[in-house]
């Protein structure tokens, strides 16, 4: 006895498949455009954004270095150009009072 074997069963007319296929096709090349849309929009603001930022960042750093000038030049000694000049001696309030015997 040989058995009946069967692939594919289905009361969908093949028509209506085909049907269902092309609508799903014409929707996707439907919303392709907005799709593509968005990541335009997307991809336009986020270089925007970026380009602001850098420009930001760019002025923060230039200010840092005129800063650093400024500081640069307020340490420097007027008889000696050649390095800095570090102050140790210490405040009034940090020295040591002369009847402390710790030392």
């Amino acid at each position: 006895m040989k058995r009946r074997q069967i692939y594919y069963y289905s009361n969908m007319s093949p028509f209506a498949a085909l049907g269902f296929a092309l609508l799903a096709l014409g929707a996707f090349f439907l919303t392709l455009p907005i799709l593509i849309a968005a990541f335009v929009i997307f991809g336009t603001v986020g270089a925007y954004l970026a380009w602001r930022l850098t420009r930001a960042l760019k002025r923060a750093e230039e200010e840092m270095l005129k800063q650093q000038a400024k500081m640069r030049q307020a340490t420097y000694h007027e008889g000696y150009q050649e390095g800095l000049i570090i102050d140790i001696t210490p405040e009034d309030e940090e020295r040591c009072p002369l009847d402390d015997k710790r030392f």
